[in-house]
């Protein structure tokens, strides 16, 4: 084990995953028409660890309900710190986000009720302004989450702009937890 200065020559104990924030999903909150991209906003407040090396995603596909469900058919995904301008028209990623992948694929298809774990993203959770959640689909989906009124979803359609730092005339949807139900950072 490595050894730290300051650390009074004791080792370092090993990291592990720890659970940073976590939803317990409750309700399919709408069926999404392709093409359409999305944000959402976990803020700072519901980040209960923060830094590590990296980080992982649970995201969360809606149910079988009253039929018309989708499965969650996410074509590429990104993640990072949101900016401190944030707005629900404006919802800007303060850097270059990283992006998501799923057993190496860019692309995911989460059945009805059931979950996917993304692949290791290597980057330190941030401490100031939240975090952002982004995505793109060319393919219909649902949408599973719970109300919040800490909470923002904004969502596009058209062309791909999941990727983008900055972006405008997005519009915001709701106050709601949505689509990513854990964040684990590696600590």
């Amino acid at each position: 084990m490595p050894f730290q200065p300051g650390f009074r020559g004791k080792p370092l104990p090993p990291a592990v995953w720890q659970q940073s924030a976590a939803f317990a999903f409750t309700t399919n909150l709408s069926n999404v028409a392709a093409p359409c991209n999305f944000r959402a906003l976990f803020p700072q407040s519901f980040l209960t660890i923060t830094g590590g090396s990296k980080v992982r995603l649970t995201l969360t596909a809606g149910v079988a309900f009253a039929g018309g469900e989708q499965p969650l058919q996410l074509d590429e995904v990104w993640f990072g710190q949101a900016s401190a301008s944030y707005t629900g028209s404006s919802p800007n990623f303060a850097s270059t986000p990283q992006q998501v992948k799923f057993a190496g694929s860019a692309a995911c298809t989460v059945a009805l009720g059931g979950t996917i774990v993304t692949d290791d993203i290597i980057m330190s959770l941030p401490v100031a302004n939240g975090v952002l959640l982004s995505g793109w689909s060319n393919r219909n989906y649902t949408v599973r989450g719970i109300a919040n009124a800490s909470a923002s979803w904004s969502a596009k359609a058209g062309a791909s702009e999941a990727g983008l730092v900055t972006v405008t005339a997005w519009s915001f949807f709701s106050n709601q937890f949505a689509c990513c139900s854990k964040i684990e950072v590696f600590k």
